[in-house]
């Protein structure tokens, strides 16, 4: 998801800053101020990616913790900063029901739809031409498709998506040397993904250039050593040149990358076979996965009973695969129009995808960046509400609910968001800190000085629990300790900005 700066760094690094040099009758309502601020203190539009280390600290707490996977959702949950002005704190958005999902007629008419509206309204953007060029594809409407993806090669002849596209479908068409021709043009490119070479070494082995199609393929594995696409297809490439020990140890490594398909596995099988490995080659076999639908032999009678039942589950199989589909196109769809300023489109794509496929957490990720981009707070928190409701078990939703709650005016929801994240996740300090964070903001100084305690207690070596105790502690007037907290902050960390100097004058 394409997101536009970054208004969270700024002023949470402005306000430690400031903070290194502030006295202490300052830091209790700068951290009043800055309580807000810190509540999800990470990534306000922006994917989690910019901020791997606290969302890796958070998952090693909660695995730490004994507790059920943090990864429930594919590691779809995202900290945001709870940093912005006001936008709309009330639900303005409809979410789709149980009944909304689209047949495959008006999945594809709504398909239709999306991709005129990014030819139409985004047609100087050649990612949305892109997008509009797979749907059509995907619809089989190929020259449409053809033509747009020719368009944006007009403007980019090395946009590795364009290329791609157009090859395939060139390919499928028969035209696998003018395919080729387009492939090669961009051979040079930096932006050469693991399909580019995927989809050339494919073309030269359609037209029998076997060698310049073990070429590719090995450039492939060599920059993408982990996809095992690429080493499945120099597996096959190696076992059509004879080379059976080169093919049998890159069919082995595309199946350590997780690749058992039926395909994988017969091209192993036969080379053990052709090796004289035939113990090996029989058991092997016996793990075959099956295909996605494929049933097993039957007896005529059965087959007939079958096919009498086939036309009615047809359409439905069919409504499926267009689903599987669907959902990615309407994902990148929303992308590009978020990228362009057209958040309605993005967000009414992105509606439609959670009705498709209502369980999956990255679109309601997607969907929470395009919300709090347009500042909706209310409808964001409707959002985690349901994502909470589907993924009770991922600790970082809850994080990501109260940062919503608290930017939609809700504190009592926060508070009661992180208090049940407490009491499913007992043992992870973040939590503990977070609400007492909330609780000074609150103007509650009794629960703020327990739950900073508590985070103390379970992570001690923390500068941020420590710099609480000592503001709970100039509180209860407890000079003195507020003193030795100051420096125990900065013994723990000398450099930071937020600890003040307890050699200058700190003291209240």
């Amino acid at each position: 998801m394409k997101q536009n700066g970054n208004p969270g760094r700024d002023s949470m690094g402005s306000w430690k800053s400031d903070l290194a040099g502030i006295r202490w009758p300052q830091l209790t309502a700068c951290a009043l101020i800055a309580s807000l601020l810190v509540l999800g203190i990470y990534v306000l539009l922006n994917p989690l990616e910019d901020d791997p280390e606290l969302m890796e600290r958070l998952l090693r707490e909660q695995r730490d913790a004994g507790k059920a996977s943090a990864t429930a959702n594919n590691g779809n949950a995202q900290v945001m900063n709870g940093a912005d002005s006001l936008g709309s704190l009330e639900p303005t958005l409809t979410f789709p029901g149980p009944d909304g999902r689209l047949g495959a007629a008006e999945l594809q008419a709504y398909l239709g739809e999306v991709a005129e509206t990014l030819t139409t309204e985004m047609a100087s953007d050649s990612a949305a031409l892109h997008i509009a060029a797979m749907i059509y594809a995907e619809l089989r409407q190929t020259q449409t498709a053809e033509g747009l993806w020719r368009q944006c090669l007009e403007q980019s002849a090395v946009e590795m998506g364009p290329v791609v596209g157009l090859a395939g479908l060139l390919v499928d068409q028969g035209k696998t040397e003018e395919a080729i021709e387009i492939l090669e043009r961009a051979r040079t490119s930096e932006k050469s993904t693991a399909e580019y070479f995927q989809k050339l070494s494919d073309a030269y082995t359609k037209v029998g250039s076997l060698e310049s199609a073990e070429e590719v393929a090995k450039l492939g594995v060599r920059k993408f050593p982990n996809v095992a696409a690429l080493w499945y297809e120099l597996g096959v490439i190696e076992s059509q040149l004879r080379k059976n020990g080169q093919a049998e140890s890159s069919l082995r490594r595309a199946m350590d990358l997780g690749d058992r398909s039926r395909g994988t596995v017969n091209a192993l099988v036969t080379i053990l076979n052709r090796v004289g490995k035939t113990e090996e080659a029989q058991e092997l076999s016996k793990s075959v996965q099956p295909i996605a639908g494929e049933k097993p032999e039957s007896s005529d009678a059965q087959a007939s009973s079958d096919r009498q039942g086939s036309d009615a589950t047809f359409s439905e199989s069919y409504a499926e695969v267009l689903r599987n589909l669907a959902v990615p196109l309407l994902r990148n769809a929303s992308s590009v129009a978020a990228a362009n300023k057209k958040l309605e489109h993005a967000e009414k794509w992105l509606i439609q995808a959670l009705a498709e496929e209502p369980t999956n957490g990255e679109i309601y990720m997607d969907l929470s960046s395009i919300l709090r981009t347009d500042r909706k707070w209310g409808d964001a928190v409707i959002l985690h509400q349901k994502l909470l409701d589907i993924q009770p078990t991922n600790i970082l939703n809850y994080m990501n609910l109260a940062s919503v709650a608290t930017q939609a005016q809700r504190p009592e929801l926060a508070e009661q968001v992180l208090a049940d994240a407490t009491k499913r996740f007992p043992d992870v300090a973040y939590l503990y800190g977070e609400r007492a964070k909330l609780a000074l903001v609150r103007g509650n100084a009794t629960l703020f000085e327990q739950l900073a305690t508590k985070a103390y207690d379970l992570e001690p070596m923390n500068v941020e629990w420590t710099l609480m105790l000592a503001v709970a502690a100039r509180q209860n007037g407890n000079s003195e300790e507020m003193k030795k907290l100051i420096q125990r902050a900065h013994d723990l960390a000398p450099g930071d900005p937020r600890v003040p100097d307890p050699n200058t004058n700190g003291a209240p």
